[in-house]
C-alpha cells in the first residue's frame, strides 16, 4: 500500500489523497460512534436530544457521563 524504504516517495497528489482518505475514515468512525451513543441515550434513557449529545460526547471523549 505504501512505498518501501528503497522506493521513491509518492507524489504530493497521492499523499493528499491518502491523507484525505484517512481523515475521512477517522471522522466517519467518530461520527458513527457519536450517533449511536446519541440514539442510545435518547431512545433508551429518554434524554432530550441535546442532553443525549452531551452525554455521548463526554463518554466518547473519556470524561464520563453527565447525567
Amino acid at each position: 500500500m505504501f512505498e518501501r524504504r528503497h522506493e521513491p516517495l509518492a507524489p504530493k497528489s497521492l499523499f493528499v489523497v491518502r491523507l484525505a482518505r484517512s481523515i475521512g475514515l477517522g471522522l466517519g468512525m467518530v461520527a458513527a460512534c457519536l450517533g449511536l451513543g446519541v440514539m442510545g441515550y435518547h431512545f433508551i434513557e429518554k434524554l432530550p436530544w441535546l442532553d443525549a449529545l452531551l452525554n455521548a460526547s463526554m463518554i466518547l471523549s473519556g470524561m464520563g457521563p453527565v447525567n
